[in-house]
C-alpha cells in the first residue's frame, strides 16, 4: 500500500502535468483543445480520487485548491501557480530554491547575477563586467549610502543561507512573507476518531487548532573590506557572498534552536521545552550520556504523538561522546539502537554546551530531535544592502582604514507549526 508521501507526489506530479499542457496554450494564446481539456479533466479526477484516499489529512485542501486553480479557463491573464513539493503554494520546502520560487516574477536575464558583482558596481560605480546587475539595478530604490538588492540577487543570498544553516539542512521550510506579520493556523492538539452506532451522538473529538504570528524582525550583517579586494580581486563577489551567507546562517541556525524570544529576537525551538514542546530529561541535574536510552526516550515522544522523528541535531562534544561510545564488556563500539540509527544527525557549534540543567548552573547540552518541515521560518525576499567608505564605529573607521563597509539586513522570523513535532532531550553533560 502506498504511504501518504508517495500519494501526495502522485498527485503532485498529475497536477504537473495538467500545469504543462495549460502552459502550452497559455504560450500559444488559445484555449485549450477538446483532447487537451479531456486529459485535464482526467489528471483532476485522478488527483481528486488521490486526495480521497489521503483523507484527513492537512494537506488535502491547499492540493484541492492548486487543481482548482489549474483548471480554470486558460482565458486573458491566467498564470501557472507555484507549487511546492509540500503541496501547498505558500511554503518551500528543501527541495525548492528560493530563486525559483520567485522566478517568473522579473525578466529572465536576471537568472544567474551575482550579488558581489552588484556591490562592487555599486561602492565603485564600475560596473565592466556586470552590465546585468546594472540593469538589475532599476528595480532597487539607491538612496543615501544604500541600496535595495533587486529580489533575484536577494533569493540567492536566502539560498546560499539555507545551504549553511542545519535548522534547513534538517528540513525546515520557508514561509514568504508579503507583510511585516502573517498569520498561520496550526494544529494544537489532534483530533481522534470513533466508530459511532446509528443515531447515536458522535463523540470523536475536535482537533483543536491555533493562530501563530510571523513578525518580520531585522537580523543585520556586517562585513568589512578592503577597497583594494572591492576594486581589484576577481572573487570578491564568492568573498562577500559566503561571507554574508555564512553570518546570516549561523545567526538563524541559533534563534531557530536557542533563541530567546524577547523582542527582536525570535524564539527558538529549545526555549519551547516543557512548555508546548515535550523534553526528556538525562536526569535531574544533568549526566553524561553512556548509552542511547534517552534519545531513543527523545525519539518514541515524538513517536507517541503520531509523528516520525527525521532529524537530531546536536553540539560536537555530543558526537565526539556518541562516536565513543563503548559496548561495557568486548569495549567495541556501542551499536546504536534502528530509532537513532534512522535519524539524520546534524553537528552544530549553535548548539549550547553551557546550559544550566537543575543543580548544575552550566556546562550541560541538549540533543533536538523532531520533524523539522513542522518549523517555519518567515522570510521577506527583499535583502537590503548598504555600503559605506566613511562609516564608522566607536573604535574603527571606513574611512581611516581604507575600507568599504557593507551591511545587510533582511527580515523574518521563527514560529513552530506543529510543537509536537520535536523533543528536546537535556542536561547531557561533558
Amino acid at each position: 500500500m502506498s504511504t501518504i508521501r508517495e500519494i501526495r507526489e502522485k498527485a503532485n506530479a498529475y497536477i504537473k502535468t495538467a500545469t504543462s499542457i495549460l502552459d502550452t496554450a497559455i504560450g500559444e494564446k488559445r484555449s485549450l483543445t477538446t483532447a487537451e481539456q479531456r486529459d485535464v479533466d482526467g489528471l483532476k479526477e485522478k488527483t481528486d480520487a488521490l486526495l480521497a484516499t489521503i483523507g484527513r489529512h492537512d494537506q488535502v485542501r491547499d492540493l484541492q485548491e492548486d487543481m482548482t486553480r489549474l483548471v480554470g479557463h486558460p482565458g486573458t491573464g491566467m498564470k501557472r501557480s507555484s507549487i511546492t513539493p509540500s503541496g501547498d503554494p505558500r511554503i518551500i520546502t528543501g527541495e525548492v530554491r528560493m530563486a525559483d520560487h520567485v522566478r517568473g516574477t522579473y525578466p529572465a536575464e536576471y537568472d544567474g547575477l551575482s550579488l558581489g558583482k552588484f556591490i562592487r558596481g555599486y561602492v565603485t560605480g564600475n560596473w565592466d563586467g556586470a552590465e546585468g546587475e546594472q540593469r538589475a539595478m532599476a528595480e532597487g530604490t539607491v538612496g543615501a549610502g544604500g541600496a535595495m538588492v533587486p529580489t533575484p540577487l536577494s533569493a540567492g543570498v536566502i539560498d546560499a543561507m539555507r545551504n549553511k544553516a542545519a535548522i534547513f539542512q534538517a528540513g525546515a521550510v520557508i514561509i514568504p512573507m508579503d507583510a511585516a506579520t502573517l498569520k498561520m493556523a496550526r494544529l494544537k492538539t489532534d483530533p481522534t476518531a470513533a466508530w459511532t452506532a446509528e443515531n447515536t451522538t458522535i463523540t470523536a473529538s475536535d482537533g483543536e487548532f491555533e493562530a501563530v504570528t510571523f513578525t518580520a524582525r531585522k537580523l543585520a550583517a556586517l562585513v568589512k573590506c578592503s577597497i583594494e579586494l572591492i576594486e581589484d580581486a576577481p572573487n570578491a563577489h564568492s568573498v562577500i557572498e559566503n561571507a554574508l551567507g555564512q553570518v546570516l546562517a549561523l545567526e538563524m541556525d541559533r534563534v531557530g534552536l536557542y533563541g530567546s524570544g524577547v523582542a527582536p529576537e525570535p524564539k527558538g525551538l529549545s526555549i519551547y521545552a516543557n512548555t508546548v514542546v515535550p523534553e526528556v530529561l538525562m536526569a535531574a541535574d544533568g549526566a553524561t550520556i553512556a548509552s542511547y536510552d534517552k534519545l531513543s526516550d527523545g525519539y518514541f515522544t515524538v513517536v507517541e504523538n503520531n509523528i516520525t522523528p527525521t532529524v537530531a541535531i546536536y553540539a560536537p562534544r555530543t558526537a565526539k561522546q556518541l562516536d565513543q561510545l563503548k559496548e561495557g564488556t568486548t569495549n567495541a563500539p556501542l551499536t546504536a539502537p534502528p530509532s537513532w540509527a534512522g535519524l539524520k544527525k546534524l553537528v552544530s557549534n549553535q548548539v549550547s554546551i553551557d546550559l544550566a540543567q537543575g543543580g548544575t548552573p552550566n556546562g550541560c547540552s541538549d540533543v533536538l530531535i523532531g520533524d523539522y518541515s513542522a518549523m517555519g521560518v518567515g522570510l521577506r525576499t527583499r535583502l537590503v544592502i548598504e555600503a559605506s567608505r566613511v562609516a564608522a564605529d566607536g573604535t574603527n573607521g571606513a574611512f581611516t582604514d581604507g575600507q568599504v563597509w557593507i551591511r545587510a539586513y533582511l527580515r523574518g522570523d521563527v514560529q513552530l507549526l506543529r510543537p509536537k513535532a520535536f523533543c528536546v532531550v537535556r542536561g547531557l553533560k561533558a
